[in-house]
């Protein structure tokens, strides 16, 4: 990415500080391991928080998520012949689904909620259909989103994930 001349918003992010700053039973974490290779990481809240969207409703809050540099799109430019090709592609909405079936297991309806990075905005709006609820001044000003009633299964479907 650097030599792309790209810069990645969760490059501060150490995933084995997460681990040690939290206690043990705060987060679920989700792995998506194919080849041997972890391909992408997800850390998942253990208690349900209140949804914005559905008063009296719960949600699965995603605390992370990310895939593995290698699973990057770097786009070309002058530096690069060619835009580099992820060695797997998907892994962002294999992870989103999987929040949502635990959703659906933890009675939550299938609602999933998060704070996202600039960068990953379109991602959680535009492929995964979430409602972008707005920046919160309580979190880092990062924009909220959220899964209306409904919408979390009905994208399962459409994008052939299993519920």
């Amino acid at each position: 990415m650097s030599a792309a001349g790209e810069h990645l918003e969760s490059q501060h992010w150490r995933w084995h500080n997460k681990a040690l700053q939290y206690p043990p039973e705060w987060h679920c974490l989700v792995a998506i391991e194919c080849e041997k290779q972890v391909q992408g990481l997800m850390a998942l809240n253990t208690l349900l928080r209140p949804s914005i969207l559905s008063p009296g409703g719960w949600v699965v809050y995603v605390d992370y998520v990310e895939k593995a540099p290698w699973n990057f799109r770097v786009p070309s430019n002058r530096n690069l012949p060619a835009s580099k090709t992820p060695r797997f592609a998907g892994i962002g909405p294999l992870l989103i689904a999987e929040a949502i079936r635990m959703s659906i297991g933890k009675t939550a309806s299938g609602r999933v909620g998060l704070h996202a990075l600039p960068e990953a905005e379109s991602f959680y709006s535009s492929r995964c259909g979430m409602r972008r609820i707005g920046p919160d001044p309580l979190y880092h000003n990062l924009v909220y989103f959220e899964y209306p009633e409904g919408v979390a299964s009905q994208w399962l479907t459409d994008t052939g994930f299993s519920a």
